[in-house]
């Protein structure tokens, strides 16, 4: 028999939970479109987390088992595809048990959530509702156009964006992995602020990637809060830079800043650690060292050292401003002299002095090389000209979000345009015509039919399409602008924004002899320059 020891309980913190919770957001009708003796396939009419709500019948016999299946899709038969949920192995199945003194009693999961759109029921019940469950966030932001495509991937991103906020962590999807990927989360942070009132979601995403950051080392994990999947260093650790510095520009709060300074620091030192001539070349022994991701065909041929490196100067110019709202002057020159250093590295490594291009200006490298202050006007005239004449997108979840961001920025929004309504199979418009309700994962719908990352161009829908910029990049909405891109296809647009300072309206009309009128509508504390 074993000897009893006493143990002294380790020291605890009680906190109150300043964030807000998953709720029942609202409800959908399902459809019954099949049924065969005790088996019924239901369709809810969009991809949405939650649950499904089952009665079982009056004559049911007690012990009766009932058992759902959850899928986004379906076979050419009818019947359930659970290759984009996962496979089998990851099946998203709920089994129940009639007890006869439930007699007319609602069954449904009480401890966790799924995500389809198909739910194939099996037992003597049929379905009620399906209850839609999701972090419960404010919708500031409201957009309408006049064209069928850029209409869709703002409602289709609304809906992606909901079913992949749970406990105010933004998932990557809502069943085949549903991790907090840092990857996806810092590359539409943007956009979910743009259209979410995110500041408490972010506070507690923000402090669960600190937690989990190697303390010794300063590597940031591919997930948070939990430490898995697979990234790199600089698109999916970036988020301990990226995430608080936008923030804190939405917001103007620099007490996300002062939170995370430390962390940002100790992530730019291990990048620098990480790198061979100032290019970064590794991650973690063992681990995924990924650039860019997911662009068409998976087939990435844009350098991970050049993607990885990008971050590491971008990163540490965010760094450098970060520094100086705190007033640490000395830290600012520190990290300003690492950008440039990582850029002078990015120039001897990837620019060709001849074509004026960075890696052959493959999958949107020159709009990264751009957007960190990189190239020269026969760079921009690359860009430009390459993706006028190409018309579709050949870029991953960054490129695609820079290259649309530059294209605004060097004042070709047509293009831009062009881009995010093309037809062609690297499009949006494909998953649309597909019948899809929420963003792909691949622009050729080969895995998840739920992932937010492409929709990290809605926040130049507001930015860029309707105009609403801040003034001379001010952390905050007190002082706009409002000074809409120039799309001549593009008639008709109206949108909204609430912020913390007030409501910003903008509506672009275009009449019958090609005359556009720019009308805004500004409410509280805002100052229009």
């Amino acid at each position: 028999m074993g000897i009893l020891r006493s143990r002294t309980a380790p020291d605890t913190v009680l906190e109150e939970c300043f964030f807000p919770s998953d709720k029942v957001i609202r409800t959908l009708e399902p459809k019954l479109i099949y049924e065969f003796g005790d088996m019924k396939i239901y369709d809810i009419g969009e991809l949405a987390a939650g649950y499904a709500v089952l009665q079982f019948e009056e004559h049911a016999r007690n012990n009766e088992r009932a058992v759902l299946r959850y899928a986004d899709e379906l076979n050419a038969d009818g019947s359930l595809q659970f290759h984009y949920t996962g496979g089998t192995s990851r099946m998203q199945r709920d089994q129940f048990i009639y007890d006869m003194r439930a007699k007319g009693r609602d069954f449904h999961p009480h401890f966790t959530w799924h995500a389809a759109r198909y739910i194939e029921v099996t037992g003597i019940c049929h379905l009620t509702e399906y209850r839609v469950i999701q972090t419960d966030l404010d919708k500031i932001s409201d957009f309408s156009c006049d064209n069928e495509t850029l209409q869709w991937i703002f409602d289709a991103y609304v809906k992606t964006q909901n079913a992949n906020i749970h406990g105010c962590i933004p998932s990557d999807c809502p069943h085949r992995e549903r991790l907090g990927y840092t990857g996806d989360g810092q590359l539409t942070c943007g956009a979910v602020m743009s259209v979410f009132d995110a500041r408490q979601m972010y506070k507690k995403w923000m402090a669960d990637i600190r937690d989990c950051q190697d303390k010794a080392g300063g590597h940031v994990q591919h997930t948070a809060p939990f430490y898995g999947g697979g990234g790199g260093p600089g698109g999916w650790g970036g988020a301990a830079v990226i995430v608080p510095y936008r923030y804190y520009k939405f917001y103007n709060d620099k007490t996300v800043l002062e939170e995370s300074y430390e962390s940002m620091k100790a992530y730019l030192k291990y990048m620098v650690n990480h790198c061979e001539d100032g290019i970064v070349t590794s991650e973690e022994k063992g681990g995924w060292c990924l650039g860019d991701w997911c662009p068409p065909h998976n087939k990435v041929t844009i350098p991970e050292a050049f993607v990885n490196t990008y971050f590491l100067a971008k990163c540490a110019e965010m760094t450098a401003e970060t520094a100086e709202v705190l007033g640490f002057e000395d830290d600012k020159a520190f990290y300003n002299k690492l950008a440039e250093d990582s850029k002078n590295a990015i120039i001897k490594h990837y620019y060709n002095e001849d074509t004026a291009s960075f890696c052959n200006g493959v999958q949107g490298a020159d709009a990264f090389a751009l957007d960190i202050g990189l190239g020269n006007e026969t760079t921009k005239r690359n860009l430009i000209d390459k993706y006028e004449k190409l018309g579709t997108f050949d870029t991953g979840i960054f490129g695609t979000d820079l290259l649309i961001r530059m294209l605004f920025t060097l004042d070709r929004g047509d293009i831009a345009y062009k881009l995010l309504i093309n037809e062609e199979e690297a499009s949006f418009y494909n998953m649309k015509k597909h019948g899809a309700t929420t963003l792909w994962e691949n622009w050729d719908g080969c895995d998840s039919r739920c992932h937010p990352m492409f929709g990290a161009v809605i926040e130049y829908f507001f930015s860029e399409i309707l105009g609403i910029k801040r003034f001379n990049d001010k952390a905050g909405y007190e002082e706009i602008i409002i000074e809409p891109a120039h799309i001549p296809e593009l008639k008709n647009v109206k949108g909204s924004m609430k912020t913390k300072w007030g409501e910003i309206i903008v509506e672009i009309k275009t009449d019958k002899n090609g005359n556009r009128f720019v009308n805004s509508e500004i409410t509280g504390e805002i100052t229009v320059r």
